[in-house]
């Protein structure tokens, strides 16, 4: 992935986390938990697949168009909202390497 859409990706994660963060029931978890989606983004990414296709594997709903409209890719349509993507990506483990692993024991 491109640095440029990788940081581009990475403020629209963190501009929805601040806005999340003011509502009720938020869990201090969320931005974690994005992070390493967006990890998983830039993995499936690396190994060959498309980046809306990856975004919409690691992503849902509100967050996954946000995501898609900001790099200016097709936003989700009803059908891939509601069952994913008519062909499904490989599973990361899959895909693991040993640099995967040991950047995951970074936290990165």
């Amino acid at each position: 992935m491109e640095p440029k859409t990788h940081a581009t990706l990475l403020n629209t994660l963190t501009e929805y986390d601040r806005k999340q963060s003011k509502k009720q029931g938020y869990s201090i978890y969320a931005l974690t938990h994005y992070c390493k989606a967006l990890n998983n983004v830039q993995r499936y990414v690396t190994a060959g697949h498309d980046l809306r296709d990856a975004i919409i594997t690691c992503f849902l709903g509100k967050l996954a168009d946000k995501f898609l409209k900001s790099v200016n890719l097709q936003l989700m349509t009803d059908n891939e909202a509601k069952f994913g993507l008519d062909n499904k990506l490989t599973e990361l483990t899959e895909l693991t390497t040993e640099d995967d692993e040991i950047e995951d024991e970074d936290g990165f």
